[in-house]
């Protein structure tokens, strides 16, 4: 019903504002979706902070490299028209962006993945922060499966509360989510495991949470996300 209504009432675009056409995708009209602005180019291998290296990245050098975490493929630079999508997704309640977002994931994935996975896991919401917004990486992990084929798995879950990481260093987000998660054996051993989150800063949460699904025989584990801050743990 609300596809039928935006297509009789298409109202402005959520981006730009201009009258939405009848092919309009979630309220976005197709000039803002091409112009979304795609991680491409070279970057730290670990964390995809763009222009980066391993030796230069600021968040991976001090943080110790990436194992277990090999990779973290992104889809998107966390700017512009990209800040508005995932803003009205998060906070806004947006659910009709999460399969045209998902399948922008997933394409990534496909083209820079290292490897096939045989579960997806979300990164899990903060125990005492369970809102709308907390929703956004399961909601992505959901969209992300079906394009790619593979089962989702909640195989983590938050051992204590942390709080917010937004304007957070990198060294505070490290200390704040040290051993902040479990991972269910059962669930992840022996598994090639894709963990998904909504945007990267500086790697820190899908690290830890890579580091539980390593201590519980999980093999390779890589991150994925919708989007990359451009500058790391100085946004």
């Amino acid at each position: 019903l609300a596809a039928l209504a935006a297509y009789a009432w298409p109202g402005p675009c959520a981006c730009c504002g201009a009258d939405l056409p009848g092919r309009a995708v979630a309220g976005v009209c197709p000039a803002c979706w091409a112009a979304l602005p795609l991680r491409i180019g070279p970057g730290c291998p670990v964390c995809d902070l763009p222009g980066a290296t391993l030796a230069t990245c600021p968040d991976c050098r001090t943080a110790g490299g990436s194992a277990p975490l090999e990779t973290i493929v992104t889809a998107l630079l966390y700017t512009g028209a990209a800040v508005t999508l995932h803003r009205r997704m998060k906070f806004g309640g947006a659910s009709d962006l999460v399969p045209p977002l998902a399948r922008r994931m997933a394409s990534a994935w496909r083209l820079r993945g290292p490897f096939e996975p045989d579960l997806v896991v979300p990164v899990p919401p903060d125990p005492l922060r369970w809102t709308a917004r907390r929703r956004a990486g399961r909601l992505l992990a959901r969209g992300v499966t079906r394009q790619l084929g593979v089962p989702l798995v909640r195989a983590l879950a938050k051992t204590r509360p942390t709080r917010s990481q937004t304007g957070r260093a990198a060294e505070q987000r490290r200390r704040a989510l040290d051993g902040a998660f479990r991972a269910r054996r059962e669930a992840v051993e022996g598994r090639a495991v894709l963990v998904v989150d909504d945007v990267v800063t500086t790697g820190a949460t899908l690290r830890e949470a890579a580091r539980a699904l390593a201590a519980a025989g999980a093999a390779p584990i890589a991150g994925l996300a919708l989007a990359r801050t451009p500058t790391g743990s100085t946004t």
